[in-house]
């Protein structure tokens, strides 16, 4: 997150400031007291209004939150009056006509014709009067970086403390929950670390909470269901998001200002003011692709927790198709208190901890939604951490690798054990230098199916020979299965609008690659002027990314022009850059280029439509059809700058750049040494590879790995 670095420095010099010895003799609620400045009277007043009460559970709640607020701090608005008059009005008004239509509805009912007609007209009226004075209206709201214990006051905590107690004392999942469970997952009044404090959660319940006074509080789903229905209807009451900074809990109600964090940490926090113990989770990384993903996780009447992602899933295993945890790297639950065995509190005096494992609040949680085991390695570099790591490969990283869990060293013994490693996943045992250099002290490797460690290949001291490398990512299984649904499509030909009588004059018996491939038709019948794609009836989807209509250039007709090149993937393909086809036209192209067949993107496709028409003005023969099917771009594209690197000596080493000229780049490469080929102009997807001995690229995942 964007606060990440400058909140950290600001708990490095909190904790700087504290000595080891200091923060042992005194508590750590008496931390958080001394400094708290001018704040202090608040939290005082709150210590002693619970201090007062019968029910001893509520003072030590009162010392957990205030005690952990020295690890917590965010941006926060300098003007503690920080609601935008304007926003206050539009999102009360928009939420009383909303309501006003819903009220008298039960769950079943909210969908009917009639409710939907009566919201689109409100929503109408709304959206004409309103959209342009929120477009004009430029919010700009100064903030700060501080800490939660300088910033809350006494009646803020005292509400929200009251708030979690009064459904410990209400709803069973809450009643039945340890006070430790309690403390984490309904207590807080922050479900994600260093995200804006601008609202308390009891501000979401105090605007949202009338919507679910009819549905029995231990009903999980069905809760979640009408908080994805309510925030999916209140958003069409408002342009896309307009501003840039975060404003609070109005930001439910825009499009375009959300992504999975502020999604799982509004989602979280509102269901636990609603009863349902709830907590914020994320994977570090994927196996194959770039990026993490925050999702919101609810414990269920069942005692299980559940992952989804708030306003589009429902905790449900049938119905949860947002997120796939069998594509994840280690899952982390975000915790409100500190946890000890974590790197940031492990490291040694000065030892470098990579940013995505520098947290004092993760909790791997991996095995309670992938296979994991426990992995012994042997460690004999001289260093002075304390700690190592596996990592696993990805791109969006300049070294190649994104750390995903770590263990300590024994340094007696030279070994270290990985509590957490899930199966099935690629991993590069590593260790940092002070500055954060990465380094490799085991080869690379991945736990089967049956906990066997496999070694991924390390490199050999053999002569390089010339291959040539075509793909930086192999193709994925479901773009495949659309190419092969392709299989049984025709090309239709009449001379009737109607196609009717028609002659089938092509045919796609063969599944097509992720290229430009020719089709040859039947003349015999023709000239034809209406032409129709269709694709089978057990598929009806057009996964056609580019098409173009051939001709020979002895018909000498004037609307032609050239046709796209057919792929040179090896030397020997060249002649094929030359020929003597042109492409015909039943309209100019830059008339047709918005049509998703015709855009030149081969991650674009009419896939929605069963059929492509191609209308000419008078009878003309095609002789081919030229087409590509839908797919990931992830072949080598002439134009492109890459750069090909090479697992060696503990890390990635860069083998020089190349612009492509062809479909192909050749390279010297060592057969069965592990390459990466980085496209430098574009794209995200690369993934690690082998060249086998019959000279075939075989990638990491898909191909070494067989289980």
């Amino acid at each position: 997150m964007k606060t990440k670095l400058r909140i950290y420095l600001l708990l490095f010099c909190s904790i700087t400031l504290t000595s080891q010895s200091l923060a042992n003799a005194i508590s750590d609620l008496e931390i958080v007291l001394s400094q708290s400045g001018q704040n202090r009277k608040e939290l005082e007043a709150v210590l002693s209004h619970y201090m007062r009460d019968t029910n001893k559970e509520k003072s030590a709640a009162a010392r957990f939150l205030i005690g952990n607020m020295q690890w917590h701090a965010s941006y926060v608005p300098i003007q503690k009056q920080h609601h935008h008059s304007l926003l206050d009005s539009l999102t009360r008004a928009a939420d009383s006509l909303y309501y006003n239509c819903v009220r008298e509805c039960s769950q079943d009912s909210m969908n009917t014709p009639k409710i939907r007609a009566a919201i689109a007209e409100v929503r109408r009226i709304f959206r004409k009067e309103n959209d342009q004075r929120i477009k004009e209206d430029k919010l700009y709201r100064p903030t700060k970086v501080e800490y939660d214990y300088k910033t809350l006051t006494a009646s803020e905590l005292i509400e929200h403390i009251d708030h979690a107690f009064k459904l410990r004392e209400q709803v069973n999942m809450v009643k039945n929950l340890s006070f430790d469970d309690f403390c984490e997952y309904i207590l807080p009044y922050r479900s994600l670390p260093e995200y804006p404090l601008t609202d308390l959660p009891t501000t979401y319940l105090n605007f949202l909470g009338k919507y679910f006074t009819d549905i029995p509080q231990d009903s999980v789903t069905d809760i979640v269901k009408i908080y994805n229905l309510t925030l999916s209807r209140l958003k069409q009451f408002f342009p896309k998001y307009p501003y840039n900074e975060s404003i609070g809990y109005q930001e439910l109600f825009f499009n375009g200002f959300h992504d999975c964090i502020p999604i799982a940490q509004y989602g979280a926090s509102t269901f636990r003011m609603l009863g349902i113990p709830s907590v914020v989770e994320y994977n570090v990384a994927y196996k194959q692709f770039q990026g993490v993903h925050y999702m919101c996780s609810v414990l269920m009447p069942d005692g299980k927790w559940m992952d989804f992602s708030p306003e589009s899933g429902i905790p449900s295993i049938q119905q949860n198709n947002d997120y796939n945890a069998n594509g994840s790297m280690n899952v982390y639950r975000l915790m409100f208190a500190p946890q000890k065995d974590t790197p940031f509190f492990l490291r040694a005096k000065g030892e470098y901890i990579p940013e995505e494992l520098d947290n004092p609040f993760i909790r791997d949680v991996s095995s309670r939604l992938l296979s994991t085991t426990s992995l012994q390695l042997s460690f004999h570099k001289e260093c002075d951490n304390q700690l190592v790591y596996l990592a696993t490969f990805s791109s969006e990283w300049d070294d190649g690798l994104v750390p995903v869990t770590w263990a300590q060293i024994d340094k007696k013994h030279k070994k270290v054990v990985f509590e957490h490693v899930v199966t099935g996943r690629i991993y590069f045992p590593i260790y940092y230098t002070p500055t954060g250099e990465s380094y490799g002290f085991s080869n690379p490797f991945y736990i089967d199916l049956s906990g066997k460690r496999v070694s991924l290949p390390a490199a050999k001291k053999c002569r390089p020979q010339l291959y040539n490398i075509t793909r930086k990512f192999p193709q994925k299984p479901k773009i495949r299965q659309r190419s092969e649904s392709l299989i049984g499509t025709v090309l239709l030909a009449s001379n009737n609008p109607s196609m009717n009588p028609r002659d089938t004059v092509a045919y796609v018996s063969e599944i097509l690659q992720p290229y430009f491939q020719d089709i040859v038709t039947d003349t015999c019948k023709g000239p034809y002027t209406y032409y129709r794609i269709k694709t089978t009836q057990k598929s009806p989807h057009a996964h056609i990314a580019e098409i173009q209509f051939l001709t020979d250039k002895s018909f000498n007709y004037d609307n032609v022009c050239e046709p796209s090149p057919l792929p040179v993937l090896q030397p020997g393909d060249t002649i094929r850059v030359t020929s003597n086809e042109v492409r015909l036209l039943d309209a100019p192209l830059e008339k047709v280029k918005w049509k998703a067949e015709y855009d030149d993107n081969p991650q674009t496709a009419p896939s929605a439509y069963p059929t492509i028409n191609f209308n000419l003005k008078r009878p003309q023969y095609v002789t081919k059809i030229r087409l590509m099917p839908i797919h990931a771009d992830n072949g080598v594209v002439p134009g492109d700058l890459y750069q090909l690197l090479h697992w060696k000596d503990d890390k990635w080493e860069k083998l020089g750049e190349k612009t492509a000229q062809y479909n192909y780049l050749p390279y010297q490469i060592v057969k069965g040494d592990l390459y990466w080929l980085q496209n430098l102009s574009k794209g995200k997807e690369e993934l690690p590879f082998v060249v086998d001995k019959k000279g075939q690229q075989q990638f990491v995942y898909y191909d070494i790995m067989k289980d």
